[in-house]
């Protein structure tokens, strides 16, 4: 592994180890969409009893949701998110807007329109550069890479479960919100091998070098970026290898995944430097990003956003 790599201190990879199965993208979808309680989560991500309960158990200890008691005898309890958690929110809009645009002919049961309070009309969410106010295009973002230090993010590996393509293709007819998404991307490995990409990995051996990946794990994730349309590879000639680019949908999900290592540096690694920072192309500065409505400019708040 390089003294630059991206793996052990990337907030990316930080916040996935928090955040980063399936079930638990799923059970924040359903918490943002304004389902509550445990019967309602049940039924919003259809996750077993067990799931769930491990879950809710987990994003508590990472202080992301809190419970929060609506009848004392009996005690129920319904679950709500923390300030931590609420600030996911804008990463939540922008996987929407991903799957509106680059998975709808698989999802058609995404939600169709957002609804500002503020306001009083449907709006597209605009993620824009705190700086200088622009939105944040991908191909605007670079990334700097610097050299590792001692005091890295243990990465929880054994919370993160790849599904395998097989179990993603019979979800097509789940049609639900952040499903695609996570079905790609909610893995430990996966968004690396993007971020790799990213930062001008390109060639097989240069990525594994730079993640420190088996070569079987480095396959199968590559296959399943090819096959999912987030990457494509080149032809390999006498002279030079083939090469792994992105395509247009692996480009956009990187507004997500900035979106994500943002909120993860912000209140994950807030008291230790990190390898990787991205950057908007206005400025050096670690970028920031803020999600405004298409149609007032208002801030967006979860209590302020409705879904048809």
């Amino acid at each position: 592994m390089s003294s630059n790599s991206i793996v052990p201190f990337s907030p990316t990879a930080h916040a996935l180890s928090v955040i980063g199965d399936r079930w638990s993208v799923l059970l924040l979808r359903a918490l943002f969409l304004g389902a509550h309680r445990f019967s309602e989560l049940a039924a919003n991500t259809g996750a077993s009893r067990a799931t769930l309960i491990k879950r809710l158990r987990s994003l508590e200890a990472a202080n992301i949701i809190h419970q929060k008691p609506y009848q004392l005898h009996p005690r129920r309890v319904e679950y709500r998110f923390t300030d931590k958690g609420r600030a996911l929110y804008d990463f939540a809009l922008a996987i929407w807007i991903w799957e509106f645009h680059q998975a709808q002919t698989q999802y058609s049961g995404l939600p169709k329109t957002l609804k500002h309070a503020h306001c009083g009309k449907a709006f597209r969410p605009v993620h824009a550069c705190r700086y200088c106010k622009q939105p944040v295009e991908p191909r605007e973002l670079s990334v700097s890479v610097g050299e590792s230090f001692d005091q890295t993010p243990v990465i929880n590996a054994g919370a993160i479960r790849r599904s395998s393509r097989q179990q993603a293709g019979k979800r097509h007819d789940e049609n639900r919100f952040m499903l695609h998404f996570a079905d790609v991307v909610a893995d430990h490995w996966t968004p690396l091998v993007l971020e790799a990409a990213m930062i001008g990995k390109r060639r097989y051996d240069d990525i594994r070098r730079e993640l420190g990946i088996a070569t079987n794990i480095l396959a199968h994730r590559l296959n399943l970026l090819i096959d999912t349309g987030m990457l494509y590879r080149t032809d390999k000639s006498d002279s030079a290898p083939g090469e792994y680019r992105l395509t247009d949908k692996g480009r956009d999900a990187l507004i997500p995944g900035a979106l994500l290592h943002c909120w993860a540096r912000d209140w994950l690694c807030q008291n230790q430097a990190t390898s990787m920072e991205l950057h908007h192309c206005c400025n050096r500065s670690p970028l920031q990003i803020v999600s405004r409505c298409s149609e007032c400019e208002g801030t967006l708040l979860p209590s302020d956003v409705s879904y048809t």
